[in-house]
């Protein structure tokens, strides 16, 4: 992970991109339990900082099956039924509680639009399939309500 975050810096300090996107697996293996996480720290920010500050830029970034594991811990240890989701919880809720903030999981999914100064507009969507995967067959799920936890494991 350091080398790639290295490669990241210093491209980015010669492309000066606007933003980058993370398509899961943040904190791999075990993922994170809360916003006070020290892997915040020791796996993203301090880590993800870039040559010059050149990744001082949003990460936005969708949920992988590796972020959902230390849910499915909680969950097998009987925790309460508010904790079983802490993992990707914890990752929505830092986007909230800091106020500025690089990390972008506003929600298990959202969707924004880039438009390029002197180009076309884009529109990303982060979808965490996990979502399709724990639906009943012929459902659909609706809004950002969680899936029932009995289904999911």
């Amino acid at each position: 992970a350091q080398r790639m975050a290295g490669w990241m810096g210093l491209h980015a300090r010669d492309r000066k991109p606007h933003f980058a996107v993370s398509v899961g697996d943040h904190f791999y293996q075990d993922g994170v339990n809360s916003t006070t996480s020290p892997r915040w720290e020791t796996t993203f920010n301090g880590l993800f900082n870039g040559t010059e500050g050149s990744l001082d830029i949003p990460f936005y970034a969708a949920l992988g099956n590796h972020d959902w594991e230390p849910n499915e811990d909680n969950y097998l240890a009987n925790l309460s039924a508010s904790t079983w989701d802490l993992g990707t919880a914890s990752q929505i809720l830092y986007t909230s509680a800091h106020a500025r903030n690089r990390f972008c999981l506003p929600a298990y999914y959202y969707t924004f639009a880039y438009k390029a100064a002197d180009g076309p507009s884009v529109r990303f969507v982060a979808y965490d399939s996990i979502f399709a995967q724990s639906c009943p067959e012929g459902e659909q799920c609706q809004g950002e309500s969680m899936p029932n936890k009995e289904e999911f494991w």
